[in-house]
């Protein structure tokens, strides 16, 4: 896990960077003016050197972070810079992979290239958009503010994580829909191009998961492959208030929400030393996870950093956050697990994109296979509970409604395939 790669210096947003990119465009623009002349340097470089300028100006500083003195980290947060961070490098490059990947997946199968790389500019614009929407809409209860409304800060930054895979299929959907209607391309080809490289994104969008520390599974016990997240970090913070990162195995207490009731209790834990017995009622309140995040990234631990456990039998207990595990305990990566299990998935269809038999073959196998493979890793998930009443995570329902959709339309063309014409002869013919 690897949340931040670097932070540019908050020193450089106080009207320096604003103040070098003015000269350094400046010199640029008169460069540019001495090849090709006033006028045409005028049109192609100025709007590009007012936009940057009021970027700098105007927008990074909002999105600066705030974080804790590493001196002091007890202390109040103060403005560090702006944050490049793993999440948002893991995207980048997998929005970069799956465009070129879709790009030779749809000329390889007789799509207009230029159509189709405008198609992968609305597609990653709409995909983003829908599956940040999904995500503010399932986690709602985290953006809700003070006042009972969030910023709009909040809601779009999306540099720390906060994507719902579905929700670009459903964005990414719409607009691929919108735009091959509009441009006429031939719907079911295109897609055939398309469904390697939505795979191949999703595979390096997942190690962005895996660096941030979400979508994360649960405990595995001694599992080879279990993976240990640092204090501060998602995984960490879910084990502490469970219970389980003191040595307390417990459920949420029925209609108490933030309650927990103990079942089993380690011997020789923490949890058994503050006085906790199984049946007891218990939560535990601890600092921020940015202030235990630079606690343990320092190896500081401040005697302002401390965990309280109120439980039924031993009352209030203060313990030092040092008596606290410094990790989580193992868990499944189930990061890992989803992009291997995508890059397979993209190998194969590129693969049978060749052997197929009938055009809308590779998408309609792609939306059979995917919800099962998600299905199954949504069961070893621990980030996301159950939703209307039932034991499903939305993710898992959607998988459902995606796989009966998947199969209905690999029945329908798979009939027409056999009354009708094979695939080969059906690419000859490009709208």
């Amino acid at each position: 896990m690897n949340q931040t790669f670097l932070v540019i210096p908050h020193w450089l947003f106080d009207g320096r960077l604003t103040v070098v990119w003015l000269i350094a465009g400046l010199l640029i623009f008169l460069w540019q003016a001495r090849l090709s002349g006033w006028k045409n340097a005028g049109k192609s470089f100025l709007p590009l050197y007012v936009i940057v300028a009021a970027v700098i100006h105007f927008v990074f500083p909002r999105l600066e972070i705030m974080g804790f003195d590493p001196m002091d980290p007890s202390g109040p947060m103060v403005v560090q810079g702006l944050a490049i961070r793993g999440y948002g490098v893991f995207l980048m490059l997998a929005i970069l992979s799956a465009i070129g990947l879709a790009v030779a997946g749809c000329r390889r199968v007789g799509v207009d290239v230029e159509k189709s790389l405008s198609l992968c500019f609305w597609i990653v614009l709409a995909g983003i958009a829908g599956a940040r929407v999904f995500y503010v809409i399932q986690k709602w209860g985290s953006f809700d503010g003070p006042g009972g409304s969030a910023s709009l800060i909040d809601l779009v930054d999306m540099t720390k994580g906060g994507l719902v895979v579905y929700g670009s299929l459903v964005g990414g959907g719409i607009a691929a829909l919108v735009y091959m209607f509009v441009s006429r391309l031939p719907v079911l080809k295109t897609l055939d191009g398309l469904a390697p490289a939505m795979m191949l994104g999703l595979a390096i969008g997942r190690i962005g998961c895996l660096m941030n520390g979400c979508c994360y599974g649960g405990e595995c016990g001694p599992h080879p492959f279990g993976l240990q997240f640092p204090a501060g970090s998602a995984p960490y913070m879910d084990q502490l208030y469970d219970g389980s990162l003191i040595g307390a195995r417990s459920v949420e207490a029925k209609n108490e929400k933030g309650i927990r009731l103990g079942q089993e209790i380690d011997g020789g834990s923490l949890a058994e030393r503050v006085g906790l017995k199984p049946g007891d009622r218990f939560f535990v309140i601890a600092p921020e996870a940015e202030r235990i995040a630079a606690a343990a990234k320092h190896q500081m631990n401040p005697s302002g950093l401390e965990v309280v456990i109120e439980s039924d039998a031993g009352g209030k207990q203060v313990v030092a956050l040092e008596q606290v595990r410094d990790r989580s305990l193992p868990i499944h990566p189930t990061q890992i697990y989803a992009a291997i299990n995508a890059s397979l998935l993209c190998l194969v269809l590129w693969l049978y994109s060749d052997r197929k038999r009938f055009v809308g073959e590779v998408f309609a196998t792609l939306i059979v296979v995917y919800p099962v493979s998600r299905f199954l890793l949504e069961m070893i998930r621990k980030d996301e509970a159950g939703v209307f009443g039932t034991p499903f995570t939305i993710s898992q329902l959607f998988s459902m409604v995606l796989l009966v959709i998947g199969i209905a339309l690999y029945v329908v063309l798979y009939r027409r395939f056999l009354f009708g014409e094979p695939a080969k002869s059906s690419q000859s013919s490009v709208a």
